[in-house]
């Protein structure tokens, strides 16, 4: 290991770093290695690396102790590494300045002035109902939280947490340190800073955090996973390890989204963002799963595997759900597999195809008839009036679908007896125990491979993936 030097910012040496210096900004102790995560007290950051020459006196000396080693071992020792450095005139120097946990690193160059807490003012009643307009742009988030964009605020986004904005905050900064002590370059925590918004007399803790260039939708996140594994091996280890020093749990595509590039497209570094980060339930849970919580493991390819067990077996995390999540792993992968089969045997390409039925190729009988009552009056309809309504319906909202989703979110529909189909709304529900109507219509439609899957029924609700 090269020599380490403690300097301090103010005699900075003026030459060129060495050619290879893997090491810069890695935390190390004061002996040079690599700081261990519970002492907080003595740590450096590594700057520079320089390939030095030795003083005159100091090679005259290390040359005759090597000639002497050398001469007395019959010319063996000049085999061995450290003997052949005695005859160095150069030798490398790795410098250091001293390191603290900083706020500051974490709030980068995030600026929050009186204009933006102005305009958080004036749109607060939206912000607290969730009234999205052209102004404010809302993201998916839970009940007591608010996660919103301003136009004219652009680059940041901002969380309004009614309970615990401060301990979020508070694991924004562990997590920043966590990542610095562990040299993890390839998952990045937007920077973020914490202040008030005073509305009423009463204070609101609101973050800023720094908007990243990523794609938002889950289902897209889930197809570049898929189709980047070999690349995001040294990330996924990143993270396991993440997980492992800070109990991280709610490890989901939609928190942990691959970072793209200027064109929008996969940055070159395979890096993985760390978007809600505040859930800290536990390794166990944020590598294998626990309850309404996927894990690292079925984020990712079989071959990450072993590396995540090996690391979880390194910290001291129990590996008692490892099997069993490799289980639903499995499973996930080959209903992944799967659908690529269909969509590819079934020419779709963009997620937007309709499909196109014969309604009298399905196995019903379409002749039959039942009674209705819509809106008071008595309607006698036919099984094939229902089946050409779902059909319909389906191709409505196989379009609807984000343009910008994958294939499979395109097509990834909920189908309710709504709307124009009200009127069959009763033909939802099964009666002596017998299917409905509308079930055995997307039986059939899935046996026919018009449709890849019904994934579930929410009360009368159907989840499809068409």
């Amino acid at each position: 290991m090269p020599k380490f030097q403690i300097i301090d910012n103010n005699n900075y040496i003026n030459l060129p770093d060495s050619i290879k210096f893997n090491s810069k900004d890695k935390i190390v102790n004061r002996n040079g290695s690599y700081h261990q995560e519970n002492d907080l007290t003595d740590m450096y950051r590594l700057i520079s690396k320089k390939e030095l020459k030795l003083e005159y006196k100091k090679r005259i000396i290390n040359g005759f102790i090597g000639v002497l080693i050398v001469v007395c071992s019959f010319g063996i020792a000049f085999f061995f590494k450290f003997i052949k450095n005695l005859f160095k005139v150069k030798e490398n120097i790795r410098f250091g300045v001293k390191y603290t946990i900083d706020e500051k690193e974490l709030n980068g160059d995030i600026i929050i002035n009186e204009n933006i807490i102005s305009k958080i003012k004036f749109f607060f009643n939206k912000i607290t109902n969730r009234q999205g307009d052209d102004d404010i742009k809302f993201y998916n988030s839970q009940y007591n939280n608010r996660v919103f964009e301003l136009k004219d605020v652009p680059g940041l986004i901002f969380k309004m947490n009614y309970n615990n904005a401060e301990d979020r905050y508070k694991k924004m900064i562990n997590a920043h340190y966590v990542l610095r002590i562990n040299s993890l370059a390839l998952l990045v925590l937007p920077h973020a800073k914490i202040f008030d918004v005073n509305v009423n007399g009463e204070s609101h803790k609101i973050i800023a955090e720094q908007k990243l260039n990523i794609i938002v939708n889950e289902s897209m996140q889930e197809s570049l996973f898929y189709n980047s594994k070999e690349k995001l091996n040294d990330t996924i280890k990143q993270l396991a390890l993440f997980i492992c020093k800070t109990g991280y749990s709610d490890v989901e595509f939609r928190n942990n989204p691959i970072i793209n590039n200027e064109n929008g497209i996969m940055d070159e570094k395979n890096k993985i963002a760390l978007l809600d980060i505040e859930e800290t339930a536990g390794a166990e849970i944020g590598l294998f799963r626990g309850f309404c919580r996927s894990g690292l493991i079925a984020l990712v390819d079989k071959e990450n595997n072993d590396a995540i067990k090996n690391i979880a077996q390194e910290n001291n995390i129990s590996i008692d759900n490892f099997e069993s999540a490799v289980e639903i792993q499995k499973n996930k992968l080959m209903n992944y597999s799967d659908l690529q089969i269909f969509y590819k045997r079934k020419n779709i390409s963009t997620g937007s195809e309709e499909i196109v039925v014969n309604i009298e190729s399905l196995d019903l009988n379409i002749e039959d008839e039942s009674k209705t009552n819509y809106a008071g009056t008595v309607m006698l309809v036919k099984l094939k009036d229902v089946a050409k309504a779902v059909i319909i319906k389906i191709n409505e909202l196989i379009q609807k679908n984000d343009k910008d989703n994958s294939i499979k979110g395109r097509r990834f529909i909920k189908l309710k007896m709504s709307g124009n189909l009200q009127k069959y709304s009763k033909f939802t529900y099964e009666y002596n125990g017998e299917e409905s109507w509308v079930g055995k219509i997307i039986h059939s439609l899935v046996n026919k491979n018009h449709i890849f899957k019904l994934i579930r029924k929410v009360e009368q609700t159907y989840h499809i993936q068409a």
